[in-house]
């Protein structure tokens, strides 16, 4: 069945897919200010390569994680604890960006706190508990002098 749904996912839904504005300019801003970006994701390995392409973001993205990483799939912190094995960073280091009750859920379990994104289709109420909420990628490096990644990084100094 999974196979299956993902023969569905990559010829039905992944070619109308594309990413939101802004958002390679996000992780480039990241980059920038000393971020190490890892993708935890619960999608399968084959599907996670498939989508960053299609985002346009692959090449910034060194580590990834994905559902082939963890015994159980967000909200469980699996993921996310793989992702920060990976990094080699502590939950305290690491500030997660997402856009689902699950990421969030899956962060708070693991001692990390997030940032979310409306634009993943979840209101505030199904985002509670993220550190900041905002409406998409765009809104984020239009207000990041404010966000927790730019703190971090003034904090450092």
């Amino acid at each position: 069945i999974l196979k299956r749904r993902g023969e569905i996912f990559r010829e039905q839904y992944l070619p109308g897919l594309s990413s939101f504005p802004r958002t390679r300019e996000l992780l480039e801003r990241l980059l920038a200010d000393g971020y190490e970006l890892v993708v935890a994701s619960s999608a399968s390995g084959e599907d996670l390569e498939a989508l960053l392409k299609k985002a346009g973001v692959a090449d910034l993205i060194t580590r990834k994680t994905s559902a082939d990483d963890a015994e159980a799939s967000k909200p469980d912190p699996d993921i996310i604890e793989a992702a920060l094995s990976k990094a080699g960073c502590a939950p305290s280091e690491a500030v997660m960006l997402g856009d689902t009750p699950y990421d969030v859920s899956a962060a708070l379990r693991a001692g990390v706190g997030v940032v979310a994104l409306r634009c993943g289709g979840w209101d505030d109420q199904g985002l509670a508990g993220a550190l900041a909420i905002f409406d998409a990628p765009a809104q984020v490096l239009d207000l990041y002098d404010e966000t927790v990644f730019a703190r971090s990084v003034a904090e450092k100094k």
